[in-house]
């Protein structure tokens, strides 16, 4: 792996030496989905991390990162819920905070998308079944509500002719995003606004995603009809995807099952037309809940 993957080389390193929790993370991933996620990774960490010390800032912020994660679900397994928190407080103590987005939740979800099996698993689905049709057709515009960090938008642009627009409350998302679709061509095709779909909607587009927002939300009810309300048209496809039985620290409402994403979706308006649940890993006790994404393909 040095030779060939040599940035993915350098990350498994910095593991060992300074996290030794998460030393076998890069080997695991590379054992179960081969070069073509090495290679993968490697791109990513070469256009997102290239200078002088922002690959080690990076496997920092990803290790509090996922530490933070692990905490919380101990907690959670605990006590079957999530901190009552509002959205105003974890706006104000998470998404606003440059310190917390920039150096520890942006290249902490960013590496996740890779290390953690379900999330990459989640992103092949992406791929096999909303981004390989869509490039059959002639959709070549897409919103991305929740644009985190950017992962999902940038593979849309990379569809030849395609163009996009973000949207995101936090500044510190709008910018990761905005350099990470930059850094992989899409400069010029692709721009993400500040704005609250809710309080202020764009016009409609045929093509939209929303990945892991649902959760985030006191009302992700309303907010599935505000996108359903975004997506019009001949052919309109949507792909929205939550997190089941996950705590983080801007983790507000609670899905404790797959069919409980699929009913709020279709309780808005949407039909769903493919779904994927993945566990993160296998339940260790029957009476206790694992973390799960829920993606559906939806028009």
């Amino acid at each position: 792996m040095t030779e060939r993957f040599p940035r993915v080389a350098e990350l498994n390193a910095v593991f060992k030496e300074r996290f030794p929790f998460f030393r076998d993370s890069v080997a695991r991933g590379h054992a179960e989905f081969g070069d073509q996620w090495a290679a993968r990774f490697e791109e990513s960490l070469l256009r997102m991390f290239s200078g002088a010390g922002s690959l080690h800032m990076a496997a920092e912020g990803y290790a509090e990162f996922a530490l933070d994660a692990l905490r919380l679900q101990k907690v959670f397994d605990r006590t079957g819920t999530y901190a009552n928190r509002s959205f105003a407080e974890v706006a104000a103590a998470i998404y606003h905070d440059e310190d917390y987005m920039e150096r520890l939740y942006l290249p902490g979800i960013l590496l996740s998308s890779f290390l953690w099996p379900h999330h990459y698993k989640q992103f092949l689905f992406f791929e096999e079944a909303f981004v390989a049709p869509i490039e059959a057709t002639d959709l070549r515009g897409f919103y991305d509500v929740g644009v985190g960090t950017g992962f999902y938008s940038r593979r849309l642009v990379q569809v030849s002719g395609m163009r996009g627009t973000g949207f995101d409350i936090s500044r510190h998302s709008q910018a990761f995003a905005q350099r990470q679709v930059d850094a992989y061509g899409g400069e010029g095709r692709y721009g993400v606004e500040l704005r609250d779909i809710l309080a202020d909607p764009p016009p409609p587009s045929r093509c939209l995603i929303s990945v892991e927002v649902l959760e985030h939300l006191e009302d992700p009810l309303a907010y599935l009809g505000a996108l359903r309300r975004m997506l019009a048209g001949d052919g309109a496809r949507g792909f929205i995807t939550a997190a089941v039985n996950a705590p983080n620290a801007d983790h507000i409402y609670l899905y404790r099952h797959a069919d409980e994403v699929a009913a709020h979706l279709i309780g808005a308006g949407f039909t769903v037309e493919r779904q994927l649940s993945i566990l993160a890993y296998p339940p260790m006790k029957a009476c206790v809940p694992v973390p799960e994404i829920a993606a559906f393909v939806v028009t």
